[in-house]
């Protein structure tokens, strides 16, 4: 896992804007630090998943999560030996259909958080990615119900567990990635 010390690097310097962001970082740390096992998904119900918050000119994607009834961001596990960010990608891919970009070519480490998902615990972090203008066209087997968001109409459909990172994404100058 060459990838591993620069990912627990970033989770470290995460600067956490309310308390449960700092409850987050703080157990995803602990976690991370304590277990060998901590990115595989069948060891621990409690593991790690990345997800993509996908920016663009039409603003951002949501899906509607077809286990949990829910809008939110894709995302999803890590594969084997995958690190966050490339997951991030590849599940925001697979899940939109759209070929997606860090910013700048580099991971951003956007937001993180922990909660539960059925019957698992997930200690998610989130990365901006940078998508075009194309409509999503998830394949088949991958939720269909998935659109661009404006800011405003992203708050009133997310699930609530969205408050935070819309809210995160809201201070972020996205101008400087040329949207």
């Amino acid at each position: 896992m060459d990838w591993y010390e620069n990912w627990i690097q970033s989770i470290r310097d995460f600067n956490a804007r309310n308390e449960q962001q700092q409850a987050d970082k703080t157990m995803i740390i602990a976690e991370a630090t304590s277990r060998v096992d901590f990115f595989d998904r069948f060891a621990n119900p409690r593991h790690a998943t990345a997800s993509a918050m996908v920016v663009g000119p039409r603003g951002i994607i949501l899906h509607k999560h077809k286990k949990f009834n829910a809008w939110i961001q894709p995302g999803g596990h890590i594969d084997p030996g995958e690190s966050p960010w490339d997951s991030a990608l590849r599940e925001g891919r697979e899940e939109t259909g759209l070929q997606l970009v860090h910013p700048n070519a580099t991971p951003l480490l956007f937001h993180i958080s922990c909660h539960p998902a059925g019957e698992h615990f997930h200690l998610d972090s989130q990365y901006l990615v940078l998508g075009g203008k194309e409509d999503p066209s998830p394949p088949e087997g991958e939720s269909q119900e998935i659109s661009w968001f404006d800011l405003e109409r992203a708050r009133e459909v997310a699930d609530k567990s969205m408050k935070d990172p819309l809210d995160t994404l809201e201070g972020i100058d996205l101008s400087e990635f040329g949207l």
